[in-house]
């Protein structure tokens, strides 16, 4: 119920706008039971009430709406779809090497937005903070340093590794706490997409393999770390950052699981089930839904399908295929 109560509060005090990410994002998940029903023109109204609803939209978003466009050889949609994909940052490549968005390649009426691209693409490049950008880019470099350290380090030499990665996730925590009260968490929104994305030949294994599900995450994998340990959380602080579309709920429910692990009991830090599961399901299993369905996320029993069809996916070879899902 905290979560609830936080939540409740954050709205009441904020006088939030219209644009609740978190609504955003229970639109996409309800899109992927559509998608598994094969009632592509249920999905493409829900996508209909997001593209001018939202002045950001996560790229894996824009993406799965090409998709389905394509899928459903919509090209007036693909035409709108595809010019939000550029604007939102998704490289050329990772559309032209994907079997459902290549389509829209082939439609007359989405030639001049191909030929925009550059305009588009610069569009992305003034919408987040590069200064920011680098510095998490400096930052996640130093924490994958320390953290290939520890899982290498001899036995006699490890706690002394260990206790420095440790002082480290704490002293990177602060700062993306700092970064969070002054500009929003450090995702997607605020410094974009890894400058990685555009080299295809670094990606392209990765793009088949898992599908075009592109997102940041540098913060998120940071947060990780130091959520392994017991740590103060700053949940109260990450809620405005969730509703705003600068966090997105899975990395929430996913530290939260953390602390629920591996944090003081004392302090009760509850299960989303969506890294740890809480070792009894079964008996909280609409407490965790409830929660869950607080900051946006599918239910337990849609995560566990997409999961499932996710992983058939990869053994099938087919995840380049097939609408990414939640």
């Amino acid at each position: 119920m905290k979560t609830l109560s936080l939540l409740a509060t954050l709205l009441i005090c904020c006088n939030l706008p219209a644009q609740d990410y978190l609504s955003c994002q229970r639109v996409f998940s309800r899109v992927d039971g559509d998608v598994f029903a094969n009632d592509l023109p249920a999905a493409m109204q829900r996508i209909d009430s997001i593209y001018d609803a939202y002045d950001f939209i996560y790229a894996r978003h824009c993406i799965k709406s090409l998709q389905i466009c394509c899928k459903a050889n919509d090209s007036l949609r693909a035409e709108k779809w595809l010019s939000r994909c550029f604007t939102q940052g998704v490289p050329v490549w990772v559309i032209r090497n994907n079997e459902l968005m290549k389509k829209s390649f082939s439609f007359q009426n989405t030639l001049a937005v191909i030929g925009n691209y550059d305009s588009l693409h610069a569009i992305y490049e003034r919408s987040y903070d590069h200064e920011l950008r680098a510095e998490l880019d400096s930052l996640i470099e130093l924490d994958q340093a320390r953290t290939k350290k520890v899982n290498e380090v001899f036995i006699p030499f490890r706690p002394g590794v260990y206790f420095r990665w440790k002082q480290n996730n704490k002293r990177q925590a602060e700062r993306i706490r700092e970064i969070i009260q002054e500009h929003g968490y450090p995702g997607e929104r605020l410094i974009g997409l890894p400058q990685t994305i555009v080299d295809s030949a670094v990606n392209y294994k990765y793009l088949v393999r898992y599908g075009p599900n592109l997102g940041e995450t540098s913060a998120y994998y940071m947060l990780i770390h130091y959520y392994s340990t017991p740590r103060e959380d700053m949940n109260e602080l990450l809620m405005k950052s969730l509703v705003l579309g600068y966090l997105p709920p899975e990395f929430y429910a996913t530290w939260n699981d953390f602390m629920a692990r591996y944090g003081r009991k004392k302090e009760g830090h509850l299960y989303y089930n969506q890294w740890h599961d809480d070792l009894e399901t079964a008996l909280h299993r609409e407490a965790i839904d409830r929660r869950r369905h607080a900051i946006g996320l599918n239910t337990l029993e849609e995560k566990e399908r997409n999961r499932s069809v996710l992983s058939e996916r990869r053994k099938a070879g087919s995840s380049n295929s097939e609408v990414v899902l939640e």
